[in-house]
């Protein structure tokens, strides 16, 4: 009896290496995977493993598996070795298939679209997956509230591509400010009876870089001349406005509302609260972690203020 020799193993391709495009293989560009790309793109270019995990997977295996397969295909790119070493988190950014994709599924050019190359804005890093584990905790408790719609969002890459300019005057004179928050978001919430109201985020990731004075003169000063022109309310329209802050510490938080106190009443749109509350599952809009200027008691986003500026 002749036996067949037997199959050789599949030969195992190494975790960081990928075949060059032309060579990328074909694999079943599913629906998830379209929301991942899409979600990359909109949460400002890039997510680290663990954010796509909490996002679109129960099994972190499958995770690494369906990922791999995704950059192997070129549909996205992701960190050297060297750099998961460094930040102890895979990040992920759309490449060329993935580019493709989106051009297709917002009518784009890749000029129009703008796609984050891997490796540029190295320095931002650390901010911005920060800032995106506060995005996702945001979306994730709207989404366990289940009466919450995402009406709209506005990542920071389009506010620093079209910021917008306010012109004001404080005690030095005559200035002009580019409007460049972290983050907008805006959403309805029933309100009374049948109706439902309309609430309007501007947030802020501080990574402890920036000084009390800095974010007074350069931020919330600003933003409150922006909130009063005519500009903002052709581009966001009426409605409450909430000014949030994100930072390190309690200390920082505390000193932040307390150099917004000192600017009056105005300042009463501005919120504060630490990256550890904010990232909290179930907390980011039904508890209370978010510090108010002029008021002491902590506040939640969606309380007896949630509408009212004044």
């Amino acid at each position: 009896m002749q036996h067949e020799p037997p199959t050789p193993p599949k030969k195992r391709v190494p975790y960081f290496d990928r075949p060059p495009l032309e060579e990328a293989p074909e694999i079943n560009f599913t629906p998830r995977d379209k929301q991942i790309i899409e979600a990359i793109h909109q949460l400002d270019g890039k997510l680290a493993d663990y954010q796509i995990m909490r996002l679109f997977f129960n099994s972190e295996r499958r995770m690494k598996e369906r990922m791999s397969a995704l950059y192997r295909a070129h549909y996205l790119d992701r960190f050297s070795r060297k750099q998961r070493n460094a930040y102890e988190f895979m990040l992920y950014y759309v490449d060329t298939k993935g580019i493709e994709y989106l051009c297709s599924h917002y009518g784009k050019t890749e000029k129009e679209l703008r796609p984050l190359a891997k490796d540029t804005q190295k320095h931002l890093i650390h901010h911005d997956v920060r800032l995106n584990d506060v995005r996702i905790a945001a979306y994730l408790d709207a989404e366990r509230l289940g009466n919450i719609q995402v009406l709209d969002m506005i990542n920071s890459r389009t506010f620093w591509a079209k910021p917008e300019k306010v012109t004001y005057t404080d005690t030095s004179g005559k200035r002009t400010r580019e409007i460049r928050p972290d983050w907008y978001l805006h959403i309805a919430t029933p309100g009374a009876g049948d109706t439902q109201r309309e609430l309007r985020y501007f947030v802020e990731y501080d990574n402890d870089t920036e000084t009390n004075v800095d974010i007074v003169n350069e931020k919330i000063i600003p933003f409150l001349a922006y909130r009063n022109s005519e500009r903002f309310v052709e581009r966001f329209g009426e409605g409450g406005v909430r000014y949030l802050f994100v930072t390190t510490t309690p200390l920082k938080v505390r000193n932040m509302k307390r150099a917004a106190d000192k600017i009056g009443e105005g300042a009463k749109i501005c919120y504060f609260t630490t990256y550890e509350q904010a990232t909290t599952p179930g907390a980011f809009f039904s508890e209370p972690i978010w510090y108010r200027a002029t008021i002491d008691e902590p506040l939640t986003l969606l309380g007896k203020y949630a509408t009212r500026e004044e």
